[in-house]
């Protein structure tokens, strides 16, 4: 059993106070430099969905497939939490079938992996879940 001495109950104040700063941490944006493009873009934070989602499918992969996987799946994430690569004109005019090859077409996987780490940053789970990954 947890050991609780030295801890107080939460009053409903503390709890109600926690929930809305969680949500505030929910709605998460932060300008993320894209060091190819010498600029910067806005990025949404990433949903626990879509960590997990990452972290499964990073670990899941065979050990020679890893670094693409990770690539891929940060792309993903890169285009899924920047409403500005959204735009079907952009996708449109690079002449891209599935829209997330934007992010190819404007970033090489470097570039990927920087602002791949910045973006999954913004979210606790891949700072617990990085260890694990790089041990992966």
């Amino acid at each position: 059993m947890a050991k609780t001495e030295g801890l107080q109950r939460l009053t409903l104040e503390q709890l109600l106070a926690a929930s809305e700063k969680r949500e505030m941490a929910l709605n998460k944006t932060e300008e993320i430099e894209i060091p190819q493009l010498g600029g910067t873009l806005l990025f949404k934070r990433p949903t626990d969905e879509m960590m997990l989602a990452f972290v499964n499918r990073v670990n899941n992969a065979d050990t020679d497939e890893t670094m693409e996987i990770t690539v891929d799946e940060m792309a993903k994430i890169i285009y899924t939490c920047c409403e500005q690569l959204h735009d079907k004109e952009l996708y449109e005019q690079l002449d891209v079938g599935d829209p997330v090859d934007v992010v190819h077409k404007l970033m090489d996987a470097g570039d990927i992996m920087t602002v791949g780490d910045k973006v999954c940053s913004m979210n606790s789970i891949y700072g617990n879940a990085a260890e694990e990954i790089k041990n992966a």
